[in-house]
């Protein structure tokens, strides 16, 4: 279960595939635990034409309107797994082009970027490994820093975790409806559609349905659903 959701998930319904491939249809499907806003609301299952209650798991893909119960797309025989790396190397020229790093100024002689221009900042940014002993949080995740951060080489308060601030600016989330792809933007306070807080950090937002999600929720969600399907295979 996670504690920040509320997500609360069976062992066995952990061990699902998050992308299979069904004979009926031409374009990977996507699990999901729970679907937000309408588009798939009253819709039928493709498999046994009934419908299918999007406040619980189910199969879909977002570009056709397709979706079907996930006992009816897995029924023996019918799918083939879908393993995320496979989808993500045909995604690689795509997500390379867009580094959230515009500009490297200097590196270590192991090949560390030390100082950089972030597409976030008007100002450089320097590379810092020295533990922060008060309460300064990431402008990105907004989480306490206390690890590798970049903070404003014209001394603005701008602190970056150094994993915050080389996060591509766009995500993909195997949790999320859309698989287009999310984009961080900043700059605005939003509301997270996963927990419900109020975050002026780096918003991900889904360019088609234009909900936001904090970083956190979207790379430790996604990170947990992919995690316990790791481990439910042993």
């Amino acid at each position: 279960m996670c504690s920040a959701c509320t997500l609360v998930i069976h062992p066995k319904c952990a061990s699902i595939p998050p992308i299979v491939k069904v004979p009926r249809h031409d374009h990977p499907i996507f699990h999901n635990y729970f679907l937000s806003g309408n588009e798939f609301k009253n819709q039928n299952c493709e498999f046994c034409d009934t419908e299918v209650n999007i406040d619980y798991g189910n199969y879909h893909c977002s570009d056709c309107n397709f979706i079907a119960h996930v006992k009816c797309a897995m029924r023996e025989g019918w799918y083939d797994v879908i393993e995320a790396k496979d989808l993500d190397e045909r995604r690689d020229d795509d997500l390379a082009s867009i580094n959230p790093i515009t500009l490297v100024i200097e590196q270590n002689e192991g090949g560390e970027m030390t100082r950089i221009k972030h597409f976030s900042h008007a100002h450089h940014q320097i590379l810092s490994d020295n533990f922060m002993d008060n309460d300064k949080t990431c402008d990105g995740c907004m989480l306490l820093v206390s690890t590798s951060f970049y903070y404003c080489s014209s001394y603005c308060d701008l602190y970056l975790h150094k994993t915050c601030a080389e996060s591509l600016r766009k995500k993909l989330s195997w949790s999320h409806a859309h698989q287009q792809g999310l984009i961080i933007v900043v700059g605005y306070i939003f509301k997270c559609r996963i927990c419900k807080c109020e975050s002026s950090g780096f918003a991900c937002k889904c360019e088609v349905c234009n909900e936001h999600f904090c970083l956190p929720c979207v790379v430790y969600r996604d990170y947990s659903i992919q995690h316990m399907n790791t481990l439910s295979s042993f």
